[in-house]
C-alpha cells in the first residue's frame, strides 16, 4: 500500500498509509478525527534507470 498526504483544517497535513482504491477518499486526521481531503504536497521524484 502507498503513502498519502492528506490536510485537515485544524491540524494541517499528515501522511496516512491506505489502498490505492481508498487515496482519493477523505481520510480521518490522526489528531482531531476531522475528516481531510488529500492534497498534493511534493512533486514524486522520478529517476532514469540507466
Amino acid at each position: 500500500m502507498p503513502f498519502y498526504d492528506y490536510a485537515s483544517s485544524d491540524c494541517g497535513p499528515f501522511t496516512s498509509l491506505r489502498p490505492m482504491a481508498q487515496a482519493a477518499d477523505p481520510c480521518e486526521c490522526p489528531k482531531c478525527g476531522e475528516s481531510a481531503r488529500r492534497v498534493i504536497l511534493t512533486a514524486r521524484r522520478l529517476s532514469e534507470t540507466v
